[in-house]
């Protein structure tokens, strides 16, 4: 019985703490709007039910006092916990008129927010008709707003990406397009040409080697390697005996070339008149003695003497038969002439052959005939006792002027003049693409500026940012567009034997079509910084150029000292150092870690003072280019990537932002209402977090809910 009094004292405080929450809940929903009040009705409803119950166990509570009285005989122990009893039941009572009262003020708050709700209505008529008395949707807005607006779209679609532009106009890029199939074709081109000057050049080279074979004295094969250092010292010579030796060498090859060579070498015009004897000039001072006192009269004015050597012939008695004599100092004494060796500065020895080239992997194209000048120096100028000795030929393409058996153009010719063609079609397009691009920017730019003449600030941001509005990667197009037609147009000539296939026209070709290349290849980058992650190479150079060009400066000033110190006191005694141009490139080596132990070891002096300062100069110049000047090179790069990297960098300049500005607040717009869609989805106005602390008001805090209560958890959790 005791337990059934202490469950009735607790039901009136559990149905009072039901009611207290109630009421919170409806002072919480007092300030919805209509969409709330089945709610509160559902809420009254309760709240009947709940007073009810209460009635109900207010009953109970009477029938359970009278049967107490009925039992007080036997409850005399009991009575003092009832009396405590008696008193909470007062208290709940009280409680319970309280909770009513506050039922009535909720409802007289219903019936503001009615009226509330009402008036918001009629708020709301008023603010449309007045929205439709007005002329359009953008009314709001000034004309001069328009304009900017207007001239935000043009620039947006002017400097859009091709990708972008494609994704919003579905216009296919097609200058995109073409510069892609024009770097494939000239690719193709430039390897095709490559192949053809490499097979020229090394004939070139391969024939200079058998001349020098030919008419040098004790030339070998050690003389044509490249070693570094050089395992032999310069072809040359040092007595008179061996100049006249040489001489006569080369005098007797050349008029045996045809029986010794073993290519098809030739004289010119079938070896008659002058053709098999070589052509000789001497440049020499005009007058020097050496007195008697030890003294010198020289005379510095140059004559130059030309002759050709044709050697005599002479009557050998021992072989009863007239022989050839080559002998320079005959023919010179014959001609009244003679060889002062301490006078001379330069002998020339000029020459003139013919061949022909053929391929005998394309056995059915024309031979190549060719002109081969050449000429043997020997070089005194100096007058340092060493006479350098070189050979030089120089090829030049003519007619044949015979006629050749089964000679056709084969597949692969036919190929290459169509590749050319197709080039020269592609960069004429690429070219029309680029300047129509440049004057659609023109005009853009003019329009932009008679639009916003009236607006000072927007002028002078798009006066300032004018140069924004020529596309320098376009500029280098044109350029590589000029040089491809142009080395195309070349290179048919050369193939097609309408110019000469010389060394010349070939470095031309070579540079137009190469130089042409590398710039169609940077062009393909204008389409890749569209994309920022990958042209942060772009961005970076672009953003760390001025820091770079300052550290340079006190670079080039450090270095360019450095350059002049080591080649005026290092160059007599390293041979690294022996040129100045040869110095500077041993110095760069030297800061990227090149040949160390070589530079290092290859000065020769036996001057102490000199051997010490070369090891000091070394060591401080490593020093401070290699751990200093390189590295802050690179940390100065380094440093404009992190800055990039950052989140808040903006890669965009003025003109970018201001007509980005627009589609920057639609963006924002767009992701403030995202976020209020997903965060006030339950009832309309309440977060998740609002949600669930309603219901915990609703069922209360510290009480361990219910199975049910807990079900009807997760029902509000989910409509949020």
């Amino acid at each position: 019985m005791e337990e059934e009094i202490k469950d009735l004292k607790k039901r009136p405080e559990d149905q009072n703490n039901k009611l207290i929450d109630a009421n919170n809940e409806k002072e919480s929903l007092g300030s919805g709007l209509e969409d709330k009040e089945e709610i509160i009705r559902t809420k009254e409803e309760k709240i009947k039910i709940l007073n009810k119950r209460l009635q109900d166990q207010n009953d109970k509570l009477i029938d359970a006092n009278n049967e107490k009285e009925s039992l007080g005989s036997d409850l005399e122990d009991k009575e003092e916990i009832i009396r405590t009893k008696e008193k909470e039941i007062k208290i709940l009572k009280k409680r319970l008129q309280d909770q009513n009262e506050r039922n009535q003020d909720m409802e007289k708050l219903h019936t503001a927010l009615h009226e509330m709700n009402r008036k918001i209505e009629s708020l709301q008529a008023q603010n449309q008709q007045c929205k439709g008395s007005e002329e359009g949707p953008e009314d709001n807005k000034t004309e001069m707003d328009e304009k900017v607006e207007a001239v935000k779209r043009k620039l947006r679609n002017h400097f859009e990406g091709g990708l972008n532009k494609y994704v919003l106009s579905h216009k296919l890029p097609w200058n995109l397009f073409t510069q892609i199939f024009k770097m494939v074709l000239i690719t193709i081109q430039l390897v095709m040409f490559g192949n053809r000057r490499i097979t020229f050049v090394e004939y070139v080279e391969s024939n200079n080697i058998a001349m020098k074979h030919l008419f040098l004295l004790h030339w070998t094969p050690d003389f044509e390697t490249m070693p570094y250092p050089p395992t032999t010292g310069p072809y040359a010579i040092y007595t008179s005996n061996d100049l006249v030796d040489h001489i006569n060498f080369a005098m007797k090859q050349f008029s045996h070339t045809e029986s010794l060579t073993l290519g098809p070498i030739r004289f010119p015009d079938g070896g008659f008149d002058m053709a098999k004897y070589l052509y000789m000039c001497v440049e020499q001072c005009k007058e020097g003695n050496v007195l008697k006192n030890g003294t010198y009269s020289l005379d510095q004015h140059v004559i130059k003497d030309c002759l050709h050597l044709i050697p005599e012939r002479a009557y050998n008695n021992g072989s009863q038969e007239t022989e050839t004599k080559f002998d320079i100092m005959a023919i010179l004494k014959k001609n009244n002439k003679s060889l002062v060796f301490d006078r001379i500065l330069k002998i020339e020895l000029k020459f003139r052959l013919k061949s022909y080239r053929v391929s005998v992997e394309k056995a059915v194209n024309e031979p190549e005939c060719y002109r081969i000048d050449g000429m043997v120096v020997f070089d005194n100028t100096n007058r340092n006792g060493q006479m350098a000795v070189h050979l030089s030929t120089s090829l030049k393409e003519f007619i044949c002027g015979a006629e050749f058996d089964d000679v056709s153009t084969n597949d692969s010719d036919r190929f290459g003049i169509v590749l050319d063609i197709f080039v020269m079609i592609l960069c004429v397009v690429s070219f029309s693409f680029c300047i129509r691009s440049f004057s659609i920017a023109y005009a853009l730019f003019q329009h932009t500026v008679d639009e916003v003449k009236d607006i000072p600030k927007v002028l002078n941001l798009i006066c300032s940012m004018k140069f924004e509005f020529v596309d320098l990667w376009l500029v280098l197009i044109i350029i590589n567009d000029v040089l491809f037609v142009t080395g195309s147009i070349v290179k048919i000539c050369l193939e097609n034997k309408h110019a000469e296939s010389s060394s010349e026209n070939y470095d031309i070709c070579a540079l137009m079509l190469g130089i042409g290349c590398g710039l169609a290849f940077m062009g393909i980058i204008r389409y890749v910084a569209f994309f920022a992650k990958y042209n942060i190479l772009t961005v970076v150079l672009k953003k760390a150029f001025p820091d770079l060009m300052k550290f340079l400066v006190t670079t080039t000033i450090l270095y360019l000292g450095s350059l002049l110190c080591g080649w005026v006191v290092l160059g007599p005694y390293h041979i690294k150092f022996r040129h100045l141009s040869t110095a500077s490139e041993c110095l760069f080596s030297l800061i990227n870690g090149d040949e160390m132990f070589t530079t290092f070891s290859a000065t020769m002096t036996d001057n102490t003072v000199i051997w010490y300062f070369s090891r000091f100069y070394m060591y401080t110049f490593l020093v401070l280019f290699i751990y200093a000047a390189t590295n802050l090179f690179i940390a100065v790069i380094l440093g404009t990537y992190d800055i990039i990297k950052k989140p808040d960098f903006e890669r965009r300049n003025s003109l970018q932002i201001f007509y980005a500005a627009e589609d920057d607040q639609n963006k924002e717009k767009k992701n403030e209402d995202e976020s209020v869609s997903e965060e006030n989805s339950c009832f309309g106005c309440f977060g998740k977090r609002t949600c669930r602390s309603m219901f915990e008001k609703f069922f209360g805090r510290k009480r361990k809910s219910s199975g049910e209560d807990y079900h009807q958890l997760e029902e509000v959790e989910t409509e949020c």
